[in-house]
């Protein structure tokens, strides 16, 4: 609206001046958006992270449970174990896409993304973030980047938002 009020009074000081201010917010504003996009990504590798750390700790406990299921269930039903640890993937599955497979001794094995097992009957693997990529710690030390094939929970939706929404978004502004 400034420019086109200068349009028809081009010689007028104050008109400039107010295209000069109106550009100056303009600015301004962008840099604050720009900032609040890269809060956003730092409050999603936070929530990344914190999500990670739950998924090592539902893997620890869900090993744990088939330990004791496997020991209970030789002689009795391991009900109870049974369904803390089905709570337990549920949870995780709302993280991380997992799939889930039953051994003929009770035990699970939860595998992530590509297959990469999180829990292999008494085994637990653990995730980790390096930077900005998922990482799968398994036997050995070896790290396996899983980024690209997480496609489901919230950790798929924060990357997407991480890695693709908010690039284009800074690109677009």
């Amino acid at each position: 609206n400034s420019w086109y009020d200068l349009s028809d009074n081009p010689l007028v000081s104050s008109e400039r001046v107010l295209v000069y201010e109106q550009g100056v917010n303009l600015a301004k504003r962008l840099n604050e958006v720009s900032f609040d996009i890269s809060n956003m990504e730092t409050d999603l590798n936070q929530e990344m992270d914190a999500a990670i750390s739950l998924i090592n700790s539902y893997s620890s406990q869900i090993a744990d449970l088939n330990v004791q299921i496997t020991g209970l269930e030789a002689n009795q039903s391991a009900n109870d174990l049974r369904d803390q640890r089905n709570a337990l993937m549920d949870s995780m599955g709302k993280l991380i896409d997992i799939d889930t497979f039953e051994q003929p001794n009770g035990a699970v094995i939860v595998n992530a993304a590509n297959g990469s097992p999180l829990v292999n009957g008494v085994d637990s693997y653990t995730l980790s973030e390096k930077d900005g990529q998922i990482m799968w710690e398994g036997t050995y030390g070896a790290d396996l980047d899983i980024t690209e094939n997480i496609s489901g929970g919230k950790l798929a939706g924060w990357l997407e938002v991480r890695d693709e929404i908010l690039p284009k978004v800074l690109s677009e502004l």
